[in-house]
């Protein structure tokens, strides 16, 4: 139950970051800048889902 969850959480967050970096992407062409930042949040993100998932064990 958990897992799905946290699946479907996962797939709404990758959406929304989609969504941000194409707007970025259109508003100003610093890629580069919108690259490190996804990896950064793509770390934080990952670093919660660990959290959680032994919080929960």
């Amino acid at each position: 139950m958990m897992k799905t969850v946290l699946y479907l959480w996962i797939q709404k967050i990758h959406v929304i970051l989609l969504i941000v970096v194409k707007t970025a992407m259109r508003d100003t062409m610093e890629l580069e800048n919108v690259l490190k930042m996804l990896k950064l949040v793509e770390i934080l993100v990952f670093v919660l889902i660990i959290g959680i998932v032994e919080g929960k064990i």
